[in-house]
């Protein structure tokens, strides 16, 4: 009998972007953080704000395109846990955005906020998303977030075509295939913030002088440039989101991925980005009907 060619995502492979994860080291969180405040201090910063911003650091990963085996991936064909359809709103499918493969994430610290295992599909209604959502993570809304357990089949899917015309104040959306590696890093504060936040005051000189310092700082961790001045907006999971604004989060939130689809030829928005968020005491639960997407553009 001849079958039909469908493959099957199947999570208890052990992939090389999941051994390379598993054997790569653990960064240093008191020697980076040593170095941070010593970036802030050639720069001739506050002491009070220095210290603020350097405690107020926190760890992600940003990614880089995989160039060897591994399931993670921005864009291209969707996936599916077993036995759900693909996602629509009101009569139009949703993107299909990533699929991560948490095995394949690196250890560093703060990690943990995430399971070691299992595997994460996103997909959100990117040709209307203007503003963040606020109708929760599930059937029907505006994004849908599956957090899959480990040993889960998954099953690749096509998108269906969609039964109402795309509504007059959508915008065009595309998220290409990206396959992808993760590099952890020691992520900043933006320079906005440190201005205007209450906690850091920074003059608008001494703004000026911050901004250098995590140009410098992206630099010593190999951040992709691409073409643009815009502060090196990172395709990333956790950490605080490089993105076309300030930070998306809300007070006590946790950015699970950030992606920025014209870093790698896709389109949302005026050089837009999305963050997948969800509060820190949600993401603790696993509760992920609570996961929320925050866009912003240029």
């Amino acid at each position: 009998m001849r079958l039909r060619p469908v493959l099957l995502l199947t999570l208890l492979l052990v992939s090389g972007a999941t051994q390379q994860a598993a054997a790569a080291p653990v960064p240093d969180d008191a020697a980076e953080r040593r170095a941070l405040g010593r970036e802030l201090r050639e720069r001739d910063l506050p002491a009070r704000a220095s210290g603020r911003l350097v405690a107020a650091a926190e760890w992600g990963a940003f990614a880089v395109r995989r160039t060897g085996p591994g399931t993670s991936r921005i864009g291209g064909r969707g996936v599916l846990p077993a036995g759900e359809t693909w996602p629509v709103r009101r009569g139009r499918p949703l993107d299909f955005v990533a699929i991560v493969d948490l095995a394949e994430v690196p250890r560093f610290p703060q990690r943990e906020l995430l399971p070691a295992d299992g595997t994460l599909l996103f997909f959100a209604a990117l040709e209307s998303l203007w503003e963040p959502t606020d109708s929760g993570n599930h059937a029907g809304s505006a994004l849908r977030v599956w957090y899959v357990p480990p040993g889960t089949t998954l099953r690749q899917a096509t998108r269906p075509r969609a039964t109402r015309r795309a509504p007059s104040d959508s915008a065009p959306a595309s998220v290409p295939r990206f396959p992808l590696a993760w590099r952890p890093r020691l992520t900043l504060t933006d320079s906005w913030t440190a201005r205007y936040d209450r906690r850091y005051r920074l003059t608008r000189s001494q703004s000026r002088r911050y901004e250098r310092v995590t140009t410098r700082w992206a630099d010593r961790w190999d951040v992709p440039r691409y073409g643009r001045d815009d502060g090196r907006s990172a395709n990333a999971i956790l950490g605080i989101p490089q993105t076309a604004q300030d930070d998306p989060r809300g007070v006590g939130q946790v950015a699970v991925l950030t992606v920025v689809p014209w870093t790698f030829g896709g389109e949302f928005l005026d050089g837009g980005d999305v963050a997948f968020v969800i509060g820190r005491d949600d993401l603790a639960a696993r509760r992920w009907d609570r996961v929320d997407a925050v866009p912003s553009s240029s």
